[in-house]
């Protein structure tokens, strides 16, 4: 391609921004180009395996794009790939990201396969006093078995079983996600030990696996895990 910027000429960190119309912008050579393709891009502007690259982006991009912009970079050699906690792309759409990424003990896709929980919504929560104490006591008893479909992130590997339950001692905030039977998630476990404490905010639902997991594979790459 024409009008590529001269190697001596091109900063030794570079933008790469994320749209929301599924391309990538690299701003040092003005180009709007497939987020796959962008590793080949900066080689072929002679972009060194050295530099800085930063990637930003539009908060409507979505992670499924995100992650293919990670992945070519790494892919590429660009091991020295900098990116805010999903820029506000976190907070648009509720999935733990990088910082949960590195503090987890263990970060797994499960499906479960065991649950006494009881089911979510409205129509399932008692409304008088009597029921709503014997909800939340079958809350606090309630156990999940998960099946391991895929890790990247600690000791447990596909088809490993993990047991779910309340802490015998709780502080703080010890209100659990409400695992139910056949449903598939990622799980960003903190625990150590089995049976394992799991709190909403540390689960991507099932509505959201999808995306999540294109970001999670070029984490775990970024990681060396």
């Amino acid at each position: 391609m024409g009008g590529w910027a001269k190697a001596d000429s091109l900063p030794c960190s570079v933008n790469v921004f994320v749209s929301d119309h599924a391309s990538c912008i690299v701003r040092v050579l003005s180009e709007d180009i497939r987020c796959r393709d962008v590793a080949s891009r900066l080689d072929a502007a002679h972009v060194a395996k050295r530099c800085t690259i930063v990637v930003g982006g539009s908060p409507r991009a979505t992670l499924n794009i995100f992650g293919e912009a990670l992945r070519s970079l790494q892919r590429g050699g660009f091991r020295n790939v900098q990116f805010p906690s999903k820029f506000e792309l976190t907070a648009q759409a509720n999935i733990p990201f990088a910082e949960e990424f590195t503090n987890a003990r263990a970060v797994v896709l499960v499906r479960v396969s065991a649950s006494t929980y009881p089911p979510e919504g409205e129509s399932t929560y008692p409304s008088d006093e009597a029921g709503r104490r014997d909800y939340f006591s079958r809350l606090m008893r309630a156990t999940a078995k998960l099946r391991v479909l895929h890790s990247w992130k600690g000791p447990y590997s596909a088809g490993a079983s993990i047991a779910v339950a309340m802490p015998q001692l709780c502080t703080g905030q010890c209100f659990p996600y409400r695992f139910q039977v056949g449903e598939k998630v990622v799980v960003f476990i903190w625990d150590s030990a089995e049976p394992i404490f799991v709190p909403p905010h540390l689960v991507i639902d099932a509505a959201r696996v999808k995306d999540a997991i294109s970001v999670l594979d070029a984490l775990a790459v970024k990681t060396g895990t």
